[in-house]
């Protein structure tokens, strides 16, 4: 989980990275014209988005694989527990 959460903080900076760039563009160009490094950056935050959204998809599934082992566990432990006390109960 460590690895995603580095991988999110370092699309962060290349999208601060990028909106700085673009901002710097600004009022260079005819206005309703895009630059080709306009588009670029604009396709770049794009492949960004995704990439930000499998990180957090792969957060998202380790914390849910984690929840759903330790539930687990705490199931069996309680189902035991019923069995042993259902035997007591008989006897």
């Amino acid at each position: 989980m460590v690895d995603e959460k580095i991988g999110l903080l370092s699309l962060q900076l290349l999208l601060d990275d990028l909106d700085q760039l673009e901002d710097q563009q600004k009022g260079k160009q005819i206005a309703g014209k895009h630059t080709d490094l306009e588009v670029a950056i604009q396709l770049m935050k794009e492949d960004i988005s995704v990439a930000q959204t499998s990180f957090q998809d792969a957060i998202l599934a380790l914390s849910t694989n984690i929840a759903v082992a330790t539930d687990q566990n705490v199931l069996a432990s309680i189902r035991e527990d019923e069995t042993l006390a259902e035997q007591d109960h008989r006897d």
